[in-house]
């Protein structure tokens, strides 16, 4: 497969899942759950934690900083393609949430 692709096609998987995790209930609602664990909970309509795990999941922007590293792990071949991969992957996960949420 064309590294492009594979590139884009881990892209859209690391917004995808940071999408679901941090907006979405789940099945039977398994990732609102999840918050709620983490310490977050819902004020006026909005998700909020003032616990760092909490945080973490329900910013989108954060959790795909933390989400790309395993993948730009998988396509590096040495330290300073890695740093780019983790940088690119998070920053287009970045983008298309940016571009894709209503509420921002």
């Amino acid at each position: 497969m064309d590294e492009w692709l594979k590139l884009l096609l881990t892209t859209l998987v690391v917004w995808r899942v940071v999408h679901m995790l941090a907006h979405e209930d789940g099945p039977l609602e398994v990732f609102a759950k999840l918050r709620i664990r983490a310490g977050a909970y819902i004020e006026e309509e909005e998700w909020v934690s003032d616990r760092l795990p909490g945080q973490l999941l329900i910013c989108p922007l954060c959790m795909s900083v933390w989400l790309s590293i395993p993948f730009a792990c998988i396509y590096a071949t040495d330290v300073f393609w890695g740093f780019l991969y983790w940088l690119g992957i998070s920053g287009a996960a970045s983008f298309l949430e940016l571009v894709t949420s209503p509420r921002r």
